[in-house]
């Protein structure tokens, strides 16, 4: 089974370190990295 990948782009945000240390605990938390956390936040966001 094979899996396409998205075209991914570079986006730079500028978010408050507080913030930026609970999306990285809640990342870790899930095993996963924190920009695949934020890009799954991202998308169930969107997708409601």
């Amino acid at each position: 089974m094979e899996f396409e990948r998205p075209e991914m782009v570079h986006v730079s945000i500028r978010i408050p370190k507080e913030d930026l240390a609970a999306i990285k605990r809640a990342a870790r938390k899930l095993d996963v990295g924190y920009t695949t956390y934020i890009r799954m936040v991202l998308r169930k966001a969107i997708s409601k």
